[in-house]
Formats: C-alpha cells, structure tokens, sequence
C-alpha cells in the first residue's frame, strides 16, 4: 500500500504505525472468524498486491488494497484483478452484493455501479457488543432529542 502510493495523494493516517498496527490486530482476528479475506498475489514467486475484503452474510466489501507499481508498468489491470477475487468471494458463498465501499475513486465508476447512500456499520465481538450497543442508543437518543428540540421550539410571539 505504501508503494502503490509514493509519490501521490494519499490519506495520512494509512501510513502511520498505529494504522498498520490496528489493522495487523483487527484483520487477524476478523480472518480468523471468517470477517475477513486478506488476499496475496504473487508474480515469480513475489508479493505484488495484496487486498483486503471485508465480508458479512449478505456482503463482500473491498476495502483497502495495495500493488506494486511494477504492475501497471507490466499493463496489468489491478482493478480487474481485485473484483474478480471479490466476485468470486461473494459469490462463493451466496453473498447479494459485492461492494467497493466507499469513496468516488475514477477506477469504480469504469464498472458502472449502482450508487447507494453510505451507512455505518459497526462491528463488535460478543464482550463489547453491550458497549457497543450503549454507544449507539446514546447516539440515537441525542438525535432525537435535538430533532424534537428543533421542531418544539417556541416560535417568537407575534404582533398583532
């Protein structure tokens, strides 16, 4: 990833340790539990990509990739390459969808995707689900709360 992107834009915190440490921690135990497929391909014998696709009952996500630059000296088609494992992940084990997530990369539109609004989706194990649980319905009732704020708010009285 880090090669792929010397040179040009690239978000900030995808080079620092503790991204690539809290991904070493989460895609460990997320390909364990079967969360998670991390993909290598090798050329001669040597890494030349890596992809990581995240997966859930009805989805398989690609989420974050890396490929050697050599790759596209040497014409090859990295994003064909990714979504054709992706595919085949989704489709391996009767996923509906296969998503390229978030962001308006110019390599997405090429596959004319159907667009849909991005929504959170959070992932917990069972000891921090209750954690997790309270979070959100801290979230949900702020949200509420502000919208019935807003719409009972006392309108300034007006003269007659």
């Amino acid at each position: 990833h880090r090669r792929q992107w010397q040179g040009r834009k690239v978000t900030p915190e995808h080079l620092r340790p503790r991204f690539r440490d809290h991904l070493v921690r989460s895609v460990t135990t997320m390909v364990r539990t079967g969360d998670a497929q991390l993909t290598a391909y090798r050329l001669d014998g040597e890494t030349v990509a890596v992809d990581l696709t995240l997966l859930s009952q009805r989805l398989a996500g690609g989420y974050l990739y890396g490929a050697d630059p050599a790759l596209r000296e040497r014409k090859a088609d990295v994003a064909t390459m990714l979504l054709r494992t992706a595919f085949a992940l989704a489709a391996e084990d009767g996923r509906e969808t296969l998503s390229l997530l978030r962001g308006t990369e110019p390599y997405k539109s090429h596959w004319r995707p159907d667009t849909v609004v991005n929504q959170r989706l959070l992932l917990s194990t069972r000891r921090t689900a209750p954690l997790l649980w309270l979070r959100t319905a801290h979230a949900t009732a702020r949200t509420q709360a502000a919208t019935w704020l807003h719409a009972h708010r006392a309108k300034p009285p007006t003269r007659d």
